[in-house]
């Protein structure tokens, strides 16, 4: 392994620890564990949008290789702004769920979800007929469980009708992501030049399975634990992107990852 992998390696888990400490371990009575918990996932975030900016830097204009890039960059800052906005309204004492907060995030998922289709197109000739089966049936055990205790209840409740819609798109673009990244981690060989995108399907599987918890706690009004649990998860997922971005620049030079 590179050093410079080693070294980021080891970035990534001490930023994830001081993460989990944030949120985990500060007594939720300690007047400044929101304020310690956001400016980290802040710094980490951030951090993520430039790895994935320089790799992005490195690309060939106007290739396949630069679109995904492009798209993943606007995804994570997407993500970003939102969550920026969302922190405003929860300072401003306003309730932050259905708000503008929502048109970033939505762009940043669709952006992220072009980005990780381009990605399929580029492997999907790798992948066996194992991998997609394999892949499908993961995608099917999603659904029930997503339809089950998300989608359904959500789509009976008194809620507003843009609440439903943006409740439901969320888990249902989740599942979708996770459809292409598992095919194309599944269809990986593991040689040097397909991980950096390996790190980054990983990083987004992980980021779209705390989406879909925080959705459905965040639905079911749940203050517990969970809820900092999944932010840690959504940390592990930026930096996974982040050392995925990384690998990028150490691995290519001018052609694709």
């Amino acid at each position: 392994m590179h050093t410079q992998m080693k070294f980021a390696f080891i970035v990534a888990l001490v930023l994830l620890a001081i993460a989990s400490v944030a949120y985990l371990v500060i007594p939720a009575d300690y007047p400044y564990k929101e304020k310690i918990a956001n400016h980290t996932y802040d710094i980490i975030s951030l951090l993520t949008i430039i790895l994935v900016f320089r790799a992005f830097r490195l690309t060939t204009p106007k290739s396949r290789d630069s679109r995904r890039w492009l798209f993943l960059f606007l995804g994570v800052l997407f993500w970003f702004m939102g969550d920026v906005i969302w922190t405003v309204f929860i300072y401003l004492g306003k309730d932050p769920m259905i708000s503008l907060a929502d048109v970033f995030y939505v762009i940043g998922y669709v952006s992220v979800l072009v980005a990780t289709f381009i990605k399929y197109l580029n492997i999907k000739s790798l992948a066996s007929k194992g991998d997609y089966l394999n892949s499908i049936f993961v995608m099917s055990c999603i659904l029930v469980v997503m339809t089950h205790f998300i989608l359904m209840p959500m789509a009976m409740s008194d809620e507003p009708l843009i609440n439903k819609v943006l409740m439901i798109f969320y888990p249902v673009i989740d599942a979708i992501i996770v459809l292409f990244t598992v095919i194309i981690m599944a269809a990986s060989d593991f040689q040097e030049k397909s991980l950096p995108w390996l790190g980054i399907c990983i990083g987004i599987a992980l980021w779209t399975i705390a989406d879909t918890m925080t959705t459905y706690l965040e639905w079911q009004g749940t203050e517990s634990w969970l809820v900092s649990f999944s932010n840690v998860i959504f940390v592990a997922g930026l930096l996974a992107i982040g050392v995925g971005a990384f690998y990028r620049k150490i691995v290519y030079k001018d052609i694709g990852a």
